[in-house]
């Protein structure tokens, strides 16, 4: 009898897991309970789906498309629903032979019966299970706040429904908005205060620590984002202050905010992107270890306290490259977590060398990268520059533990020295250049050299750190010099984050 494989969740760790299976099962059967009504998605392009519905960048499409009707509209225009769906929408669960529930959420399991109860009350059965159930949004227990989230005031910011929420608000003449304050600085906060200004809202951000972005990064970084965020992207940044209470005028519309020593901050719109939880709370009553104030977890194989219960994505606590077991809630981490986990669920030992804190993000049109962390334990500290970078790495005993880059590596120049083109659409070449270069493959794909470094834990030499401190990022005896091949940085999630990790079968 074919075994009977079931997923909670629809992120990319359940993608890669039905890759997985699907190269050494093609017999079990393979059930996906999915809450959401989508196929699976990237909620990293939220941002560029909350622009492509304001008027002004449907307009700009238009004109874009009538102007370039053989040419793919930028995504620096924005993109449609259909463009979030990362791996081809429906098609991709029928090419292997998956029964997706859409709406369909898991409401609890039981391990002894081998059964997963939804909420509709329909039961699973399964022979191997995977948690893939992601995290929710945290709502900061403020006064007022439950209250403008019932109103439709306050909104997350995390999927399709959220940003759709959002959307309706900003479309809705009764509630229309004007002046938005987000909690939070992290990359929700930023891709969601980037949708309010493509519909020229006002944004506020408001940050409790004193640092932006503020796993990624210290000080000195968070200084230079603070500065751009302001500048290009045209808000307000406020850091080491919290939201204290949401204040309603007497008619019940939103008024604003009371922000740490600051007092009332007005607005009509709040976002709140102020953290998320784990969705551990499905393994409440089963013999599934939880964390204390921590997620699901999991050996090196991505498998549960149960033999038969597997988990990966944000909802997992697993082994980092150092040995730790802890959470590091990031897309590249869910991708290999994934794979592993479907590997060991179709009967192949596969093991997990360790995840490592890397991440990157693009704060209006500016990329970010770190990895490792900036306050890590260290003894050494170099800061490079050129034209298109500024790096700040962080050395213990001359081993890289931790950087953020911010720019772009860049691997070429464009050059139209060669063509006999109008200076006009030169320039139209060239904007189009740098939109994409910004925008798409400028976070770690870009600057995964200092990423290589730290995977590797490289003792780097003084030679080493006198090219780092130069900025001498793109020579030819940078790449000579730390023997790094091209291959070891590009598409970082398949090459790097699977094979330098060692998850396929040998």
């Amino acid at each position: 009898m074919a075994s009977k494989m079931l997923i909670i969740g629809n992120g990319p760790a359940t993608a890669e897991a039905i890759e997985a299976i699907r190269k050494f099962n093609t017999d079990a059967s393979i059930t996906v309970l999915n809450k959401e009504p989508w196929p699976a998605y990237s909620p990293c392009p939220l941002a560029l789906y909350g622009w492509n519905e304001s008027p002004e960048y449907q307009e700009a499409r238009s004109e874009w498309s009538e102007n370039h009707p053989d040419e793919r509209v930028p995504q620096m225009l924005g993109i449609p629903r259909e463009g979030l769906f990362w791996k081809g929408g429906m098609a991709f669960y029928e090419r292997h032979n998956v029964d997706l529930r859409l709406s369909t959420p898991a409401k609890s399991i039981d391990t002894s019966r081998k059964v997963v109860i939804a909420e509709n009350g329909e039961e699973f059965e399964w022979d191997k299970l995977l948690i893939a159930a992601g995290a929710t949004t945290f709502w900061v227990p403020i006064p007022g706040l439950a209250e403008a989230r019932d109103k439709g005031l306050a909104h997350a910011f995390k999927t399709i429904e959220d940003a759709d929420s959002v959307i309706a608000q900003l479309r809705d003449p009764d509630r229309a908005s004007a002046r938005a304050l987000v909690m939070g600085s992290g990359p929700i906060g930023i891709e969601a205060s980037e949708t309010l200004r493509g519909w020229d809202v006002d944004v506020t951000m408001v940050e409790l620590v004193d640092t932006v972005l503020p796993v990624m990064t210290d000080q000195d970084s968070s200084d230079i984002l603070k500065e751009h965020m302001e500048t290009h992207g045209g808000m307000r940044v406020i850091t080491s202050q919290g939201a204290k209470e949401v204040v309603f005028n007497d008619d019940g519309s939103l008024k604003g905010v009371e922000v740490g020593d600051l007092g009332l901050i007005e607005c009509d719109l709040i976002i709140n992107s102020a953290g998320q939880r784990p969705n551990t709370w499905l393994c409440d009553g089963t013999d599934i270890e939880v964390a204390e104030r921590g997620g699901i977890l999991v050996d090196r194989n991505m498998r549960t306290s149960n033999p038969d219960v597997f988990s990966a994505g944000d909802v997992a606590q697993f082994y980092d490259v150092v040995g730790l077991q802890r959470m590091i809630p990031l897309w590249p981490n869910a991708v290999v977590g994934g794979r592993i986990a479907g590997f060991n669920m179709a009967g192949k030992p596969v093991v997990n060398k360790g995840g490592i804190d890397a991440n990157a993000v693009n704060v209006f049109e500016l990329p970010i990268a770190a990895g490792g962390s900036p306050k890590a334990e260290h003894d050494e500290t170099l800061i490079g520059q050129n034209a298109d970078t500024w790096v700040k790495m962080y050395l213990k005993d001359s081993i890289v533990v931790g950087f953020t880059a911010i720019g772009t590596v860049r691997e070429e120049e464009l050059n139209l020295d060669a063509y006999n083109l109008p200076e006009e659409q030169m320039a139209e070449i060239r904007n189009a250049f740098a939109r994409g270069q910004n925008r798409e493959g400028a976070g770690l794909e870009g600057n995964g050299i200092f990423y290589t470094l730290l995977r590797r834990k490289q003792v780097l030499s003084d030679e080493m750190k006198d090219l780092i401190r130069l900025g001498d990022f793109r020579s030819r005896s940078f790449r000579s010099l730390f023997a790094i091949d091209q291959h070891d940085f590009v598409r970082l999630p398949e090459r790097i984050g699977v094979r330098g990790q060692e998850v396929y079968p040998r």
